[in-house]
């Protein structure tokens, strides 16, 4: 996802435990390149007040793909988590109560103290216009539980802001709607040791659809996208009709200047055997010099940070100091979908990102 303009905060480092990675095997499966990641975890000193060189723009590296994981159904120990010492700053849990909804009975509503809605089109040749009435709570499943329903749909829309930031001329007709929240609640990395974000998802089938949980910098004047970052921690699409997804990318993106992206080649796919039929939980871990990308509790990707200016897809540290809020979002066509996309309708009932829960864990 690429944003529009961010804010910038300039403030010490602060230390943070890092852990390396260690072990990088290669094989061939299936006439197909996959990365299998070994990691040995290794404890190493502190260092308090950092000091890194200015940020060069990272080298790309070739396609990388992890192999195919089937778990499924994941649940977070939330137990686990206060016992090792993280504490949370963060969680909306749609409602949760565990009763169904009487038939006709109204759904619950979000929470506006903890989201703000984007009611307008959007950025990267995206088709569709966001709009609150695309997001309910409601039951997903025979177990009572409510979910975060984000749905895409043929719908047209005349005369709708192009952006969230147009003018009262800036107007476009759209022929499709979904919906976009963030959080209103906003953190820094380098207030902590380290920050773990998660949501728990289970994505749509439709064709044409981007559906992604990601972070995004603070709005503010005279700064632009990527000043301030941007972290995802899951995006996915159907770019092929006939195929369900079966794969989603981690990335983050950093620049000094407007318009002007630092990192090259930091995109990691995760091939995963179902994504759209059970929920599963997608997660950062954000430290000082790295960013740690979990799926179901497995550590899949690290972008650690590398001195050297041209080293591939490196983690730039002075991200760490820029505050982020959280994104959930589903596009309907855009660059991500690539070039062999072609627009069409969406089949009924498939256009639907449910989110279970969103959660952000500090230590």
């Amino acid at each position: 996802m690429k944003p529009h303009s961010l804010i910038n905060y300039n403030r010490n480092h602060g230390f943070s435990m890092v852990e390396t990675a260690k072990q990088l095997t290669y094989f061939l499966a299936d006439k197909r390149l996959y990365l299998a990641v070994v990691f040995c975890l290794l404890s190493v000193g502190c260092t308090q007040n950092k000091e890194f060189p200015e940020p060069g723009t990272t080298k790309a590296i070739p396609h990388r793909i992890a192999p195919v994981i089937t778990k499924c159904g994941s649940v977070l120990d939330e137990a686990s988590l206060i016992n090792k010492g993280w504490n949370i700053l963060f969680e909306d849990n749609f409602g949760k109560g565990g009763i169904l909804l009487p038939p006709g009975a109204p759904n619950p509503t979000l929470d506006e103290t903890k989201w703000t809605y984007w009611t307008s089109g959007a950025y990267n040749n995206e088709l569709q216009y966001y709009q609150p009435a695309n997001l309910t709570l409601g039951n997903s499943d025979v177990a009572g539980n409510l979910d975060l329903m984000i749905t895409a749909k043929e719908e047209h829309i005349e005369d709708g802001a192009i952006s969230p930031y147009a003018g009262p001329t800036e107007v476009g007709d759209f022929e499709y709607t979904s919906g976009r929240i963030e959080s209103i609640q906003t953190f820094r990395g380098s207030d902590y040791n380290k920050v773990r974000i998660y949501a728990r998802i289970k994505l749509p089938t439709a064709y044409g659809l981007w559906p992604a949980f990601w972070t995004l910098g603070v709005d503010g004047p005279n700064e632009q996208w990527p000043q301030n970052g941007e972290i995802d921690i899951m995006e996915s699409k159907v770019d092929v009709l006939g195929n369900v997804p079966t794969e989603y990318q981690t990335n983050y993106f950093y620049g000094t200047s407007p318009g002007n992206n630092l990192v090259s080649g930091a995109e990691f796919e995760v091939g995963v055997a179902d994504l759209t039929s059970c929920y599963h939980i997608f997660m950062v871990e954000w430290r000082e010099e790295e960013l740690k990308y979990y799926f179901d509790e497995l550590l899949i990707d690290t972008k650690t940070y590398d001195p050297d200016p041209l080293s591939s897809g490196h983690y730039i540290p002075e991200l760490w100091d820029k505050e982020q809020r959280i994104v959930l979002s589903l596009a309907y066509g855009g660059d991500f979908l690539g070039n062999n996309f072609v627009p069409g309708a969406i089949a009924a009932g498939t256009g639907t990102m449910y989110v279970d829960w969103v959660k952000v864990f500090v230590k």
